[in-house]
């Protein structure tokens, strides 16, 4: 099975990207709109991370669902972009600042049965915060069932994240109360 959380080595990607300048942002489809469908490639120094929000699969309950979740990659040179649209309807944002520090903000999703007691954990990397000396940069899940990132410029980013209610809302089965869905919430500081 997959994750729907940041793994270690794309951890280490963004910690090793703090105190450098980001050059550019490319995503597909974002002008106009604070969403992204595909792939965000980031260029950082003369190197290039891409970070992706797409399916995966994940055993959940007694079956096995489709879920979506970040993946962070180091390219070896730029021209290794694969975007999931044309070029025409990728957008580039030039930038030139340097990055202060990364936060992950992490859900851990319990899901208990309430007939036989069994409990399943899940944890769902929501959003990362790049900070830098004057705004912020989110790139979030609008869901966990929808792979688009919401992407949003500011001094006050974390308004955007999804709530852990509507992460609640979004896991629970209003049809059938046999099972309650809570929600932990932290946030990862990388720096």
């Amino acid at each position: 099975m997959e994750t729907t959380y940041i793994v270690k080595s794309g951890i280490d990607i963004l910690q090793s990207c703090i105190g450098q300048k980001i050059k550019s942002i490319t995503a597909d489809d974002w002008d106009g709109f604070d969403r992204s469908y595909g792939a965000v490639l980031v260029e950082i120094g003369e190197q290039g991370i891409v970070i992706d929000n797409d399916y995966r699969t994940v055993k959940y309950l007694d079956s096995i669902e489709e879920f979506t979740g970040f993946t962070v990659i180091k390219l070896a040179n730029l021209d290794e972009f694969e975007p999931s649209v044309l070029e025409e309807n990728l957008k580039t944002q030039k930038l030139d600042d340097e990055i202060l520090s990364i936060e992950i903000v992490r859900d851990v999703i319990n899901v208990e049965w309430l007939l036989d007691r069994q409990a399943e954990h899940y944890i769902v990397d929501q959003a990362i915060i790049f900070k830098f000396a004057e705004y912020e940069w989110l790139l979030g899940l609008d869901s966990t069932i929808t792979p688009m990132i919401s992407m949003h410029f500011g001094k006050n980013v974390k308004a955007f994240i999804i709530s852990t209610e509507d992460v609640i809302s979004e896991w629970s089965d209003v049809e059938n109360n046999d099972f309650n869905v809570t929600v932990e919430r932290t946030v990862m500081n990388l720096s």
